[in-house]
Order: C-alpha cells, then sequence, then structure tokens
C-alpha cells in the first residue's frame, strides 16, 4: 500500500468517524433550535402584552443573543468535530502495522531529502525507524543517500526531523496533522457540514 493510499485510508475512516460525530451534533443542534423556538414562542408571548418601542428593543435584544448563541455552539461544535478527526487520524498513524507505517515514513523522508546527508531525529521511543530502515531509504536516494540516525532523539510521538546544519525539516506527527489541519478546515468543513 503506498502512502497515498494509507492516506486516502485514514482520511475515509476519519470521514467516517466525522460523520457519525456530526450526527450527534446536529442532534444537539436540532435540541438547542428547538430549544430557541420555545423560548422564542414564549417570549413572542410577553412581548405581544408589553406595548410601545421598549417592547420590540428588548425582542431584538433578545434574539440578536439568541441567535449569536446558536452561532456560538454550532461553531463550537465544528471545531471540535475537526479536532477529533485529526486526533483520530494521529492515533490512526501511530497505531499502524509496522510495514504501513515505514511505508508512510519513507514517502515522507524521501519527500523531504534535500541533500541526502541530513541526520535523522525520531522519538525517543521509536523502534520502527531504525539503521536498516535508513539503509533501505539511502539506497532508494540513488547516489546522494547518506541519510544517518541522529544520536539525539526528541518528544515528538512519530514522524521525524531531518536536519543538515541550521537547516531543519519537521515531519513530526504533530506538525504534519497541523499543517494538514490548517489546510484542510475549509474543506473538511465543507464536506462535514455543507
Amino acid at each position: 500500500m503506498d502512502t497515498n493510499q494509507v492516506v486516502q485510508k485514514i482520511l475515509n475512516e476519519a470521514k467516517a468517524e466525522a460523520d457519525k460525530i456530526k450526527a450527534q451534533a446536529d442532534e444537539q443542534v436540532s435540541i438547542l433550535n428547538a430549544e430557541t423556538q420555545n423560548k422564542l414562542a414564549c417570549f413572542e408571548q410577553e412581548t405581544a402584552e408589553l406595548c410601545g418601542k421598549a417592547a420590540k428593543d428588548s425582542k431584538d435584544k433578545i434574539l440578536a443573543q439568541m441567535r449569536m448563541a446558536v452561532k456560538k455552539q454550532e461553531t463550537e461544535t465544528k471545531r471540535m468535530i475537526i479536532n477529533k478527526v485529526i486526533a483520530k487520524s494521529a492515533d490512526k498513524i501511530k497505531s499502524m502495522n509496522e510495514a504501513e507505517y515505514l511505508s508512510l515514513m519513507e514517502g515522507l523522508i524521501l519527500a523531504s531529502v534535500k541533500t541526502g546527508s541530513e541526520e535523522l531525529i525520531v522519538d525517543r521511543n521509536e523502534k520502527r525507524i531504525n539503521d536498516d530502515f535508513v539503509r533501505r531509504v539511502n539506497q532508494k536516494l540513488s547516489g546522494k543517500g547518506n541519510l544517518h540516525l541522529a544520536s539525539e532523539r526528541a518528544d515528538i510521538g512519530a514522524g521525524f526531523i531531518l536536519r543538515e546544519g541550521k537547516r531543519q525539516v519537521n515531519a513530526s506527527l504533530d506538525v504534519l496533522l497541523k499543517a494538514a489541519a490548517q489546510e484542510l478546515e475549509g474543506r473538511l468543513a465543507q464536506i462535514l457540514f455543507g
């Protein structure tokens, strides 16, 4: 399975989870809308009994507050769903079997390498990215493959950092998912919420 297929699989699973979460959120929004309609009906009955401009001003103010509360709740729900999708994607990547994970990391490394002599910094607990893996990646760099594992390790969870001199490429899972979330937030929101 190549990197694109793995990423597509993760996105499909994340969308399915997001659809489930969206259904729950829609139900919550529906309840909130029903409560809002009930409150609005009560308010309209009260304002019918009041006279003059004072009643109209009060009604407009309450309606605006209610609309703002509904919009705020919808925005918070959308943000929560997107955050859950991103967290679920991170968990999925971390729990990939070794072959899938290494295939993904290999594709990311090959796409990130500039000179081929960078050092590869991995997480303190990383066991899957080792010297054998780096040798295989170096072979695929055809001639410019001189990557090596750094002696230092970092607290990055999953992924890697490529460093050469002052230049470094941070491809840690957290950074990659944050970048993907920023890039895809508008698209995800459109897919999830129409």
